[in-house]
Order: structure tokens, then sequence, then C-alpha cells
């Protein structure tokens, strides 16, 4: 699982959400990552982040984006989850268990 109050694994962000957000958002705007446009993926648009006093970034909280009308992102969560812990994995499935196989693809 992941916790997105967990800290960063840079001093540049406050948290995990902050920096799985930030990393999703330069996906996106470098091609890496293109989405196709729905009502889903519009709950990205209303996510705002800022620096604090500390220079850390931070993304508007749930609650925040609830006092201003914002639907909780959840699709948008989801897909900034994605982004959280990111590594690559070397898949050689001749090497490896079916179990081995599933746990690699599910958190690649």
């Amino acid at each position: 699982g992941v916790n997105f109050g967990e800290k960063a694994e840079t001093d540049e962000y406050l948290n995990l959400r902050a920096q799985s957000y930030l990393l999703l958002g330069e996906n996106i705007k470098t091609n890496k990552l293109k989405l196709v446009r729905d009502e889903n993926w519009d709950e990205l648009l209303g996510i705002r982040w800022k620096p604090q006093s500390d220079k850390k970034i931070k993304i508007m909280s749930k609650e925040d984006m609830a006092k201003r009308g914002i639907v909780s992102p959840d699709c948008a969560d989801a897909l900034a989850l994605t982004y959280a812990r990111p590594r690559r994995i070397d898949l050689s499935p001749s090497e490896m268990s079916n179990e081995e196989i599933s746990n690699a693809i599910s958190v690649y």
C-alpha cells in the first residue's frame, strides 16, 4: 500500500502525494503520458499546488478542495499513485515464478 502522507523521496516536496502529482504533471507536460480527456481526467484540472514557507511543494488538501466545491479527485489520485514509488522492473518470465510475475506487473 501507499500512504500519500509519507515522506517524499526528496526534500523538494511536503509528502509523497505532492511528489506523485508533480511527477504526473511533468509526464503529461512532456508528453510521456497522454490522456484521452473525459470527465474522470478533468479532476486533474482542479488540483493546485504551492510552495510553503519552507519551500516544499504542497498539493491542495481534499478538505480545501471540498470547501471550493471541487469533487474528490478519486481517479486523479489513482493515477498519481502510479507515480508514488516509480521504479523499473526487468521482467524475465522464464526466470520468475507466476507469483513473482504477478507482483512485478502490479507494481510496474
